[in-house]
């Protein structure tokens, strides 16, 4: 079995210059982090202020030749880091055994790479959506999602006991909470575990997310879908139940119908206890009126939502303006188009990894683009890493852990890049694995490959070419990029889509907000490969 094999490999290769890796893990916050009921909302519209692109500094001169790995290489490498990352996806560490919900992260050593403290207790539908994915992947037969599910690692096919077993205890816990606090509608606040049960944080008792429960809206679907294929029949069941309870009362809770957009954030104005239908939600915060991880809210709100009479006007009007718009790279003498960015972060590009935006030309060919401007814009200024929000690294024990959205690249991003030494998380590179599995690998191993970057639990959260890193590890941080070296889950998605009739309706959406694209330029400019250490 290529686990075994890869095991030996793995404790060879990793035991010299990779156990350093313990000085690097990352992931979004730190052993001492503001609580989510402190962090800002991730998407609040400032004024759009467009700048130069800036040369940014870099603390050592680096060659700017690099080379890609060949195929066989690059998944020998990604083989490799999906067995190091097995003991991340562990209950205790990165979820709650008894009620199946995830931790936000766990901080680790930075020196060793090994755990230190208890889990971060406290988490989001977001990461939820990344644990069903991969539960349901597992499932469905995939060798990576096995590899990293498995509570053993020489035996990948125990797996999917593993994954019924904590699909079984999330969507029952799911349930209780919704049982006592019906005014969320289905959807789920920022939270922690509790007395074995799932409660709202502080501050979130009457607040609810939008972005974060339109990613976890389609990874129910997607489990919803991969269960009843594969005869399990009555958990699916569950797991339709609770959607087409989130499907009742999603215009509801997040359709502002002053703003005709739907909320970032919702206000629960009578409280948690009161059900949707008594209840009154108002805004809090943005509106998602962007391309960016908020569009699956939109889109299972358009497909599967119930429009209230009143509200209906409102379908339409969310798409009335459209969202994607171009935006220009600049190299040489060529333009790269692209659509604008929020920042330009890979994180903004999560929602491919779902829906099947890239069965449209149009969207593919642009998605495409993007990954080039993210590679040349690294490899021609000699940086290591790509850019993505995540948390700044430290350089010392003990500092705390802040997190930075505003990382990407301001030459195609509306609002305001941070300036100054870059950042680079490993998971920025999770959009190449969609596009070419030779760059993806390439630019994971170049940033794995600074001290503390890939550790006893695997990927590490940032870096910065001064040595400090985030020691922590986190969801987003780890489980994109080994998503996203699964194909992501948009076939699936899309599979379903056509067993449900809302396919087509789905595409034509799309396609129309692609609309202002009429030429797209820089199609012939490769993928740039990493720049050589020097």
């Amino acid at each position: 079995m290529w686990q075994v094999i890869l095991l030996a490999a793995d404790i060879a290769l990793g035991a010299g210059g990779d156990a350093s890796a313990g000085a690097r893990p990352p992931v979004r916050r730190a052993a001492a982090v503001r609580s989510p009921a402190k962090r800002p909302a991730r998407r609040i519209r400032r004024p759009s202020s467009r700048r130069l692109l800036r040369r940014r500094a870099v603390s050592r001169p680096r060659r700017l030749a690099g080379r890609l790995p060949g195929r066989a290489e690059a998944q020998r490498f990604i083989r490799r880091v999906a067995l190091r990352e097995q003991r991340f996806y562990q209950p205790g560490v990165s979820y709650d055994r008894e009620t199946g919900l995830t931790f936000d992260g766990h901080p680790i050593d930075r020196r060793t790479g090994e755990l230190t403290g208890t889990p971060r207790n406290w988490s989001a539908a977001t990461k939820e959506s990344l644990h069903i994915i991969l539960l349901a992947k597992a499932i469905a037969g995939d060798e990576t999602a096995r590899a990293l599910i498995t509570p053993d690692p020489r035996d990948p096919t125990k797996a999917v006991d593993r994954a019924l077993d904590v699909l079984t205890r999330k969507i029952a816990t799911y349930r209780r909470f919704d049982d006592r606090h019906p005014g969320f509608g289905g959807f789920l606040p920022w939270f922690k575990v509790a007395g074995g049960e799932l409660e709202p944080m502080d501050g979130w008792s009457d607040r609810v997310p939008g972005l974060d429960n339109g990613q976890l809206a389609w990874s129910l679907y997607l489990a919803e879908g991969v269960l009843r294929e594969h005869g399990h029949v009555e958990l699916a069941d569950a797991y339709r139940r609770h959607l087409e309870r989130m499907a009742d009362n999603v215009v509801r809770v997040f359709y502002d119908p002053a703003g005709r957009h739907f909320r970032g954030e919702a206000i629960l104005e009578r409280g948690g206890a009161v059900p949707p239908g008594r209840n009154r939600y108002g805004n809090k915060g943005y509106l998602i009126e962007d391309a960016y991880e908020g569009l699956l809210l939109v889109h299972f709100a358009d497909l599967m939502g119930r429009w209230p009479r009143g509200t209906r006007a409102g379908r339409e009007a969310v798409w009335r303006e459209p969202r994607r718009k171009p935006a220009r790279f600049r190299l040489d003498d060529k333009d790269i188009t692209v659509v604008e960015g929020h920042w330009f972060s890979s994180h903004e590009d999560w929602g491919f990894l779902v829906l099947p935006y890239r069965d449209l030309p149009v969207a593919d060919r642009l998605f495409t683009n993007a990954q080039r401007v993210r590679t040349q814009y690294s490899a021609r200024r000699g940086l290591s890493g790509l850019f993505a929000s995540t948390h700044r690294p430290v350089r010392a024990d003990g500092e705390e852990l802040a997190y930075e959205n505003a990382s990407g690249i301001q030459e195609v991003a509306k609002d305001t890049v941070r300036n100054g030494e870059p950042i680079f998380a490993p998971y920025a590179a999770f959009p190449l694995a969609l596009v070419d599995e030779r760059p993806f690998a390439g630019w994971l191993k170049s940033m794995v490959d600074r001290p503390g970057m890939f550790g006893p639990y695997g990927i590490g959260e940032s870096y910065g070419e001064d040595g400090s890193s985030a020691p922590l590890l986190t969801w987003d941080g780890k489980a994109l990029p080994m998503i996203a070296a699964m194909g992501g889950v948009s076939r699936e998605i899309g599979r379903f889509l056509r067993r449900d009739g809302t396919y087509d309706a789905f595409l034509a959406r799309v396609q129309h907000d692609y609309r202002l694209f009429d030429k797209i330029e820089g199609e012939d400019v490769p993928l740039a490969a990493p720049p050589e250490a020097p």
